[in-house]
């Protein structure tokens, strides 16, 4: 399972430090929970963050049915078990047929990829800084940020295609080299 730390995961979700910092204070799940006097840093894996934000959509979504408080009658409380036990149905054919992706996968998939973007175009802007130093012709040092900027990108989309192949067959999907976390 694959973590992020608080800045990174606040990136990936598109919201600011503060709103995740109030969600994990409202129940959001971590993988481990930050603390000064320990050293600890947050680890938060973005496929529970998704999961604990869908669940509490849809808390919020039938909250208006639910009668007085959070009580419904039993006819309701049958019609929507049975509502749920057909999409579940429906879902898993889905998922069987390969047909559907798991919300989780493509999310853990797409921050990947985004973060494998953001180390390739810190690699590619020390290269070109390097290189370009001792360029003087601007139309060189223009093809050349173009080479290196297309190679960061065919690099991570190359490593999610990869992935989604190993998906589509059901094949676990290994780490690739620049996945493993170094410790």
């Amino acid at each position: 399972m694959k973590t992020h730390s608080l800045m990174e995961a606040a990136g990936i979700l598109g919201v600011n430090k503060t709103t995740l910092q109030t969600w994990l204070s409202q129940g959001c799940p971590a993988v481990q929970r930050a603390d000064r006097d320990t050293g600890k840093a947050w680890k938060i894996h973005i496929g529970e963050v998704m999961d604990w934000r869908i669940e509490r959509a849809v808390a919020d979504a039938v909250k208006p049915y639910c009668g007085d408080g959070d009580r419904i009658n039993r006819d309701e409380a049958d019609r929507r078990r049975a509502v749920a036990i057909a999409h579940m149905a429906e879902i898993d054919l889905d998922e069987r047929l390969r047909q559907v992706a798991s919300v989780a996968d493509m999310t853990e998939d797409m921050a990947d990829f985004c973060l494998a973007i953001r180390q390739g175009a810190s690699n590619t802007f020390h290269k070109i800084a390097a290189r370009g130093a001792t360029m003087t012709n601007p139309h060189e040092i223009h093809a050349m940020c173009e080479k290196e900027w297309t190679r960061t990108f065919r690099a991570a989309r190359d490593e999610l295609g990869r992935k989604w192949a190993l998906r589509l067959k059901g094949a676990p999907v290994d780490p690739g080299p620049e996945d493993l976390d170094v410790e």
